[in-house]
C-alpha cells in the first residue's frame, strides 16, 4: 500500500487516475537552504509526453500559495513518456522505490518546465537516492485506507520497496547503478515492479 505523508492527504474529491510515468535524462547532485522558490497556487498539473520536468525534494510541508521553500535538494530532470495529471498528495517512486510526496510545484522556469516539489523527510540529492540516467519515474495515487489492491490485482506492500527520506531511511542496497538503472520492458526491477 503507498500511503503520502500524513500532512499532504489526497484530496477527497480526486478519482481514480493512471500513473504518469518518466524517464531521468539528467541527474543533479546539489542542494540549497536559500533557494527562494514559490509555490504555486495549484495543487494539480497535466503533464504531457515528451515534457521535461525537474524533480527536487524539500523537508517543507506548507502548501499555502506563494510559500517559500528555501531548503531542496536537487534529483534531476525526467522526460515524461505517459502523459497524466500529477498532484499533491501522489507517491514518488524511483525504479520502484518510493522516495517521497508530491508538495506541489514552483513555476520560476515555467513555460520551460516545472519545479517539482517532493516532501522528504530531508532534502535529497540524486545520487543519494541512487538516479541514473535512464532511471524510471513513476507519480502514483497514493492507497486509500479501503484499498488493498492496485490495479494488476496483488498487493501494492511488495511494489512498494522501502520509502527514501520519509518514513524509512535510504540504504546502500536500494542505490542503482548505471549498468542496471534501465530496465527492458517485461523483466522485473530489484524492488519486483513488473517494467
Amino acid at each position: 500500500m503507498l500511503i503520502p505523508h500524513p500532512a499532504l492527504p489526497p484530496s477527497p474529491e480526486n478519482g481514480a487516475k493512471r500513473d504518469v510515468l518518466a524517464e531521468v535524462v539528467k541527474v543533479l547532485c546539489h542542494r540549497r537552504d536559500d533557494r527562494g522558490m514559490r509555490l504555486e497556487e495549484f495543487a494539480s498539473r497535466c503533464v504531457r509526453r515528451g515534457e521535461v520536468h525537474e524533480l527536487v525534494t524539500t523537508d517543507h510541508l506548507e502548501t499555502e500559495e506563494g510559500a517559500r521553500i528555501d531548503r531542496v535538494g536537487f534529483l534531476g530532470f525526467a522526460e515524461v513518456e505517459v502523459a497524466g495529471v500529477v498532484e499533491r498528495g501522489d507517491v514518488l517512486l524511483v525504479d520502484g522505490v518510493a522516495v517521497g510526496t508530491v508538495l506541489g510545484f514552483d513555476g520560476c522556469h515555467f513555460p520551460n518546465h516545472y519545479n517539482v516539489l517532493i516532501h522528504t523527510e530531508r532534502p535529497l540529492t540524486g545520487p543519494e537516492v541512487g538516479l541514473a540516467p535512464g532511471s524510471r519515474v513513476r507519480f502514483r495515487a497514493p492507497t486509500r485506507p479501503d484499498d488493498d489492491k492496485d490495479d494488476d490485482g496483488d498487493d501494492d506492500a511488495t511494489e512498494r520497496g522501502d520509502a527514501v527520506g520519509s518514513t524509512h531511511r535510504w540504504h546502500p542496497e536500494h542505490a542503482w547503478n548505471g549498468a542496471d538503472a534501465r530496465h527492458e520492458p517485461g523483466t522485473t526491477n530489484r524492488a519486483g515492479v513488473r517494467n
